[in-house]
Parts: C-alpha cells; structure tokens; sequence
C-alpha cells in the first residue's frame, strides 16, 4: 500500500499474447538474454510451483554469485552495489566470497529498513527481503515481487492483428524520502554490474502518465531484450517447418500454462 507508480509503459510488440506471456513464466534465459542481471541472480536453481486453474510461480534467488560464473567466489561490482544502494560498506563484509554473499544483502537491507521505520519489512522472510517471487495469475498477468518493488505485467491481443499483442509494465516503488541517497531498482532498466540500479529521489507524490514508445530502446534496455527476442521465437512457431514445442524442465510452467489453455479450448472449462 505504500508504493508509488514509477513507470508505467505500454508497447506493441510482434508476437501472439500467449506466446508472449510463455516468455516471462520462465528464467534460464536471463543468462542468455540478460548478461546485465546474471551476476547477482540465479538463472537454473530455481523454484518452480504449479498451482490450480493455472496459477504457477518460480522464486528467483537474487543478491550472490551463481555457480555458472566463470569465478563465483568473487565479489563482483553487482553484489557489492547491491549492498551500497541500502548504505552499507561491502568492506565490511570481506570474509564473504560472491557465492555466499546474500546475508550481507539482507542484513544491510533490513539494518537500512529499521533506520528509515519500514515496519512492513518485519513480516518478511530473508528470502522475500531479496529475490524476485514472480507469480503468474491465468491467462496473461505476471506479478514481480520484491520487497521494494513490484512489477506487474500483462500481454493483451491485438485488435486486428493475432500475430501481434499490447505489452503492457507498471512498476510501482516503494519511496523513502528521508534517504536522500535511496536509489531505488528499475526493474526495466537496471545494470547492477556497472553499478545502475535506479534513479534517486523518487518519492511517488506524482503518478507519471502512461508512456506508449515508439521505439523499443525507450522501453529499458532489460525489458526491450526481452521484447527483441520473443518476435523470433514467434516466427519459429509460425514457420512451415514447426511440429511442435519440445519443453525443458525448466520450463515446466509454459507447460502448466499451455495445459490450460488446451481445457478452455475442450469446453472443460467454465
């Protein structure tokens, strides 16, 4: 309830809905696609739950080195940034390597949340007070939460054209004015490794107004990798040569998703 709206953005994007939505219910690709956040956050050892009427989460480890960097003992720029944005000193937690870095995440954070009275953050688990629990709610919404930010999305078809959908990211924040140096997470366009998190000074008194760019960049360079990619993925599904998708573990809540999507079109859903 004492979030604030940061950015709220809409863009059309070459892709069906559905398969749009597919893209965002799952995140080894974030290694891939994403090289900016795969310092910080885990890609493959995720939780993924899969829950009635299509409803499905994974829960996203952020604030450590994973196991498929090159030297996950190292405490790299994201991680130590990770610590500055909530007024730590990384200093200060110099026994730790980059594979075991996220209680020095969670500490600096709730030590910062305690100093600025962020009650709300007494009711989190250490694991809420720094992943990304990402949850899906049938057909087309997602929801990013983090203890400070929440991003919610949601892919709707296009009026005249099927092969095409209307992307739309709102990101609410939460502001604290009296940090002069809070820089809060954008989630669309943050590069932890060079040390962007986010703008400081937020403090959500006025609601932006709907952005609706004209070209993907104007999106966040995160989400613009994203929304690049899915157009390809749509033209291998609508290619001649295409049978079928052949789904990874990883990938078990596309699968959830699209079972159904497959009890509606049956009639077996009211």
């Amino acid at each position: 309830a004492d979030m604030r709206t940061f950015v709220d953005t809409e863009v059309e994007v070459a892709a069906n809905w559905k398969l749009n939505m597919e893209a965002f219910i799952e995140f080894y690709h974030a290694w891939d696609v994403h090289p900016e956040v795969a310092p910080v956050t885990e890609t493959y050892h995720i939780q993924y739950d899969c829950y009635d009427k299509g409803v499905s989460r994974m829960l996203m480890p952020f604030g450590y080195a994973p196991d498929k960097l090159p030297n996950p003992e190292e405490v790299n720029e994201g991680l130590k940034m990770m610590v500055r944005a909530f007024g730590g000193d990384p200093e200060e937690y110099s026994p730790l390597t980059g594979d075991k870095w996220k209680p020095a995440v969670i500490e600096t954070k709730r030590k910062w949340g305690k100093k600025f009275g962020i009650s709300s953050w007494d009711n989190l688990t250490d694991d809420q007070m720094v992943d990304d629990w990402n949850y899906s709610v049938f057909p087309n919404v997602t929801l990013n939460v983090f203890a400070d930010v929440l991003m919610i999305q949601r892919w709707t078809p296009h009026p005249t054209d099927p092969t095409k959908s209307i992307y739309n990211a709102l990101q609410v924040n939460l502001p604290v004015p009296q940090d002069p140096n809070y820089r809060i997470m954008d989630l669309g366009g943050m590069d932890p490794d060079k040390g962007n998190l986010g703008p400081v000074g937020f403090d959500g008194s006025v609601r932006p107004p709907r952005r609706r760019p004209t070209e993907l960049r104007d999106f966040g360079y995160i989400l613009e990798q994203d929304c690049r990619l899915v157009p390809r993925v749509q033209r291998g599904a609508t290619s001649r040569a295409f049978e079928g998708y052949r789904l990874s573990e990883q990938e078990i809540r596309i699968r959830h998703y699209l079972a159904e999507l497959d009890l509606y079109l049956k009639g077996e859903r009211p």
